[in-house]
């Protein structure tokens, strides 16, 4: 089951959350941004104390951040750090990826080598300093939309009309297939680890027996949409009950010009491979017994 719980800015989205998981008492693992990690995990221990599934124990708010407090079914993930966990179950650790730096360099010596003729727009900029920076980022980003040489010559074929994007789009597609073809048969960048994360997703037993939860996001990279596609798979064929849940920002379509980034979270997630039928999908808000406490002037105007 897929479920989507969503809630405007007046909600307390996270201890929704961490009363779902510590009162479910099933192992869970939360995904969030790579800047959140460290603020998530407070807030997964300033709920583990109210919410844990220990009948035994009266908890209290003074209690709440006690040195004897510990997340027990939780862990709170990137994810880059789940994709180290499914490599160090699997494999892959050893494998050396080229970073930014590496990349820069592979880029400087294949423009010191490409065909200036293929070139309409850049032949004049490939040696001004910065350049290679400027390519080495836009390749970072396209892959990780998980576009590749072919899709950037298509978007160029598409914009004839418009001549300078035309030129600069077939100058990008010609510079990233030399790009990929210096890689191919000897290293792999970064965003490479993805397809090989994609690759072990259902084989993983950690990954396995496990409820997700996605929160923090405003939106996700097409490699990232990949990653949750195998998860979704992974999850509909288990036979144990797991999920995969997202909580974002979002009014239920009442104000779209305002929550237009969970409206796209929540259409991409209907359009994604193994998502079947309606019932793969259950949409929820957030209930009011989350709502924040704020001064009446704020709750006046959140509320017009």
């Amino acid at each position: 089951m897929i479920n989507v719980f969503y809630g405007r800015e007046n909600l307390n989205k996270e201890e929704f959350i961490y009363k779902q998981i510590f009162e479910g008492n099933k192992r869970s693992i939360v995904i969030v941004p790579d800047q959140y990690g460290l603020e998530a995990e407070k807030a997964a221990l300033k709920y583990a104390s109210l919410y844990r599934h220990d009948k035994s124990k009266k908890n209290s708010p003074q209690n709440m951040l006690s040195p004897k407090t510990s997340l027990i079914n939780v862990e709170i993930k990137t994810f880059s750090r789940l994709m180290h966990d499914v490599f160090n179950e699997l494999g892959g650790l050893n494998t050396i990826y080229v970073d930014r730096v590496g990349r820069e360099i592979i880029l400087s010596k294949v423009l010191r080598e490409i065909d200036y003729k293929r070139m309409n727009v850049f032949a004049n900029q490939i040696r001004k300093p910065g350049f290679v920076k400027v390519i080495g980022d836009f390749i970072s980003q396209v892959k990780l939309e998980n576009l590749t040489p072919k899709d950037i010559a298509n978007m160029a074929e598409i914009s004839k009309d418009e001549i300078e994007l035309h030129g600069k789009l077939a100058d990008l597609a010609v510079i990233f297939e030399a790009y990929e073809d210096a890689l191919r048969g000897t290293f792999s960048d970064n965003e490479d680890r993805y397809n090989g994360f994609i690759n072990k997703i259902e084989e993983s037993e950690y990954l396995s027996s496990v409820d997700f939860w996605f929160y923090g996001f405003d939106s996700f990279t097409g490699k990232a949409y990949k990653i949750i596609e195998g998860l979704v798979n992974k999850v509909k064929h288990a036979k144990d009950g797991s999920t995969l849940n997202f909580v974002i920002s979002y009014d239920g379509g009442h104000r779209e010009h305002l929550f237009e980034a969970g409206e796209i979270i929540i259409s991409r997630l209907k359009r994604m491979q193994g998502i079947d039928s309606p019932r793969d999908i259950r949409i929820s808000p957030i209930g009011d017994e989350f709502r924040i406490q704020k001064a009446e002037d704020l709750n006046h105007l959140e509320e017009n």
